[in-house]
């Protein structure tokens, strides 16, 4: 159960709309229902918000501004790459986690405006935030240093904006950071065992 709210702090509304939305999707809640979640009146609600459309957009945009904030401090360390690329999925895996699919499939069905201002998010932050740590991985020796930078920064914006939308990870019966989690395993360290790499290495027989 979400904590009363006080009247006059927009921020702990937008906080504590978030746990409700994230756990339980937005479509079904109402504004009654969060006024009463919140303990005050719906009228001293709608002084906050003027919609629940308007409090669901502040809720994503607040969202995407806090993982942005949490990825640029991962990169900003001095931290190996190994460590700074485990410590930059795990975060982007445990954000997911904290979201219901209902909540992603309540933004794509009721909210597309949300769901654009998360797509265009995606489009910017992966080759960003990726294309630094590729650029590191490199420079460690831990990447290949003759990969097409280009094409696996496209590669990874194509594979996560793809995948992990809330119609395919249905389909696929998997949790959205699951989904990410497998993308980067099979982009990373591939789906070929020593004995198939050997094997592909090998030049065909006529």
């Amino acid at each position: 159960m979400t904590q009363g709210i006080p009247n006059q702090n927009p921020d702990r509304v937008i906080a504590g709309a978030a746990q409700i939305f994230f756990q339980s999707g937005f479509h079904r809640v109402s504004m009654d229902d969060l006024a009463r979640e919140f303990g005050m009146s719906k009228k001293t609600l709608y002084v906050q918000v003027r919609s629940k459309g308007e409090l669901v957009e502040a809720v994503v945009r607040h969202r995407l501004a806090t993982v942005d904030a949490a990825l640029a401090r991962i990169l900003a360390t001095k931290l190996p790459f190994r460590e700074k690329f485990a410590q930059f999925t795990a975060s982007l895996q445990s954000r997911l986690a904290e979201m219901s699919p209902l909540f992603f499939e309540d933004i794509r069905r009721h909210a597309p405006e949300c769901f654009h201002i998360v797509e265009e998010f995606r489009g910017r932050a992966i080759p960003r935030y990726f294309g630094q740590l590729l650029d590191e991985g490199i420079r460690s020796g831990d990447l290949r240093n003759d990969v097409d930078r280009a094409l696996l920064v496209r590669l990874l914006v194509t594979a996560i904006q793809g995948i992990v939308r809330p119609e395919v990870i249905a389909e696929l019966h998997l949790a959205p950071q699951t989904a990410l989690s497998g993308i980067l395993d099979m982009i990373f360290r591939g789906v070929l065992t020593p004995r198939g790499r050997r094997a592909r290495r090998k030049p065909p027989t006529l």
